[in-house]
């Protein structure tokens, strides 16, 4: 009776092994993006722009073109700016972007006299038709109708979350780089993040199956 049950622990360790062995393939496998990527771009634009009209003006310009023209989407645009007023008095602007032939809705600030950070604002629905070759992505800016004080802004922060290829079960880290214009998505070795787990599941699963057996055998004696 004993061998027996060291024998259902040596085929749940084996079971184990074979698990952990699927998990890995499939976690590591396909990690480089060689194939499809999902992660995060940042651009950024530092020069100062001012607008007194009430009308849209373009911030700042910028291009992503995907690896895979034909596989591709912008899954999330968001944007943060430094701001002020142009002089005393109520101030607001209007924001909102432009991709291609794509236009989203307006965000509303209120800057102050001082450069300021404004709010972090971002659209996460309704994005651009995907699978385009190119994305032309624009900030355009306005004072508000309701201010008669134009605003002045700088160091325009845009980040675009996007996947290239598509590659299903893939997760990237988002380094974001602290300063010029560009952007870049680094992948990170996944099973490196799930390793720890599925070791202590395996432990406790081994330890209570030898426990069961042991005391099993204690009875019996």
């Amino acid at each position: 009776m004993l061998k027996k049950k060291y024998m259902i622990v040596v085929i749940l360790t084996i079971a184990l092994i074979l698990l952990w062995s699927l998990l890995y393939s499939n976690l590591a496998f396909g990690a480089n993006g060689s194939s499809g990527s999902w992660g995060a771009i940042r651009f950024v634009e530092p020069n100062e722009s001012m607008e007194n009209q009430s009308i849209w003006k373009d911030a700042a310009t910028f291009n992503w073109t995907p690896g895979n023209g034909t596989n591709n989407a912008i899954l999330s645009v968001m944007f943060y700016v430094e701001h002020k007023a142009a002089s005393e008095g109520f101030c607001s602007a209007d924001y909102r972007f432009k991709i291609n032939n794509w236009i989203s809705e307006e965000h509303h600030t209120e800057p102050n006299t001082t450069y300021s950070l404004s709010p972090l604002c971002g659209y996460y629905y309704k994005m651009p038709k995907p699978n385009q070759g190119n994305y032309e992505i624009k900030l355009q800016f306005q004072r508000s109708h309701t201010s008669s004080i134009g605003v002045y802004i700088r160091n325009i922060n845009i980040i675009i979350i996007v996947a290239d290829g598509m590659v299903p079960n893939e997760y990237y880290k988002v380094e974001l780089p602290s300063e010029a214009v560009g952007g870049f998505c680094i992948p990170v070795d996944k099973f490196s993040l799930l390793a720890p787990y599925i070791a202590l599941v395996s432990t406790i699963i081994l330890a209570v199956s030898i426990s069961v057996a042991y005391i099993k055998y204690k009875k019996k004696q």
